[in-house]
């Protein structure tokens, strides 16, 4: 009987030892992670709720890449197979609540996320960890209860020791965007910002470039193009270094607008200040120049793209033979790289 215990817990520790491995090199896909739960499943021991926990997260980051709830419902059927089906009671952690509540939120059962959410202050944990509440603010402000998450941000955040971060109010900033409430987002903003009182209560909140690029895009899509001009030019008092996801939203702009000029001139400006652009940026603005029929700009910026050695992405490469099907731009294609000629030819 103590060698078949003995093999159980070698076993046991021998799966531990694989999955933490597999963790954190991050090679732990979907597959792996229910074969491995299966196995840890018939040999586990009360401390094997971490390795639980990592399986857990692979499944539900499968969800999260695939923008799929499915996932996010079989993490759900896991968690009651380790409560229920393991050999050992196996009692979940803290984490393994935050696993729970993320899947809730995505699965739009926002009143579960909150269950459980209870259920951790209720077995007298602090929930000091400002990712476990921060999931909770993303699924409200996903519902479209912004006030809610509002709420949660500025007064059950504080009341449970726990101080929000920038991720936190960043959730809220998108949540305001998304629902088109753009002047609430910009006092928050500026409160955020500006607010000593505020900065008192929020201490050590350091806002990031992320904050900014949330609004610029909210302010052009409403419309408001001189205060995303304004917010845009503010960043770097703020000690932030622009990335190319913000000159991303100002460049497309411009070119919508027909300020091409402008346009160049702020590529040229990202360049010498240390920005590189990247294949998203590049194939960005190819598609808008497109888009107008400025194939002459356009092939300037796949000249870029060639140089950066960036491959094109379908929707660009879809745009640039559609355009090219057509036989009034034909005689175009002179204004692109050698390499892509070939529309030209293909047609004739």
């Amino acid at each position: 009987m103590s060698g078949r215990v003995s093999a159980v817990r070698d076993r046991c520790l021998e799966l531990e030892r694989v999955i933490g491995a597999r963790a954190r090199s991050g090679s732990l896909g979907l597959d792996d992670a229910l074969k491995l739960f299966d196995g840890l499943r018939t040999h586990a021991r009360p401390a094997s709720v971490i390795a639980f926990n990592h399986l857990l997260t692979a499944v539900s980051r499968a969800s999260g890449r695939r923008s799929s709830t499915s996932e996010s419902e079989l993490v759900v059927s896991l968690f009651n197979q380790m409560i229920c089906e393991c050999s050992i009671k196996v009692t979940p952690d803290l984490c393994t609540y935050s696993i729970l509540i993320g899947c809730f939120c995505r699965m739009d059962h926002l009143e579960h996320g909150f269950a459980t959410f209870g259920l951790i202050l209720k077995t007298g944990w602090r929930v000091n960890n400002v990712v476990v509440i921060s999931q909770l603010l993303k699924g409200l402000c996903d519902a479209k209860r912004v006030g809610e998450a509002m709420d949660v941000l500025i007064k059950r955040m504080p009341e449970l020791g726990c101080t929000p971060n920038v991720v936190s109010y960043n959730t809220l900033l998108k949540g305001f965007c998304n629902e088109k409430r753009t002047g609430e987002a910009l006092e928050l903003l500026h409160m955020m910002a500006d607010d000593q009182a505020f900065k008192m209560c929020s201490k050590d909140l350091q806002l990031d470039i992320i904050t900014f690029t949330i609004m610029i895009g909210a302010l052009l899509k409403g419309g408001r193009r001189e205060d995303a001009m304004n917010l845009f030019g503010a960043i770097s008092s703020y000690g932030l270094v622009l990335d190319a996801e913000t000159y991303c939203l100002i460049a497309e702009n411009l070119i919508e607008e027909e300020s091409l000029e402008e346009f160049d001139g702020l590529f040229s400006a990202m360049e010498k200040n240390g920005t590189a652009p990247n294949s998203r940026l590049l194939n960005a603005i190819v598609r808008r120049l497109l888009h107008r029929g400025d194939i002459s700009r356009a092939g300037a910026y796949l000249s870029k793209l060639n140089e950066k050695n960036f491959s094109l992405e379908a929707s660009t490469t879809s745009m640039l033979i559609s355009l090219f099907s057509r036989e009034e731009y034909q005689h175009h294609a002179k204004f692109l790289p050698e390499k892509y000629r070939f529309l030209n030819e293909a047609k004739k």
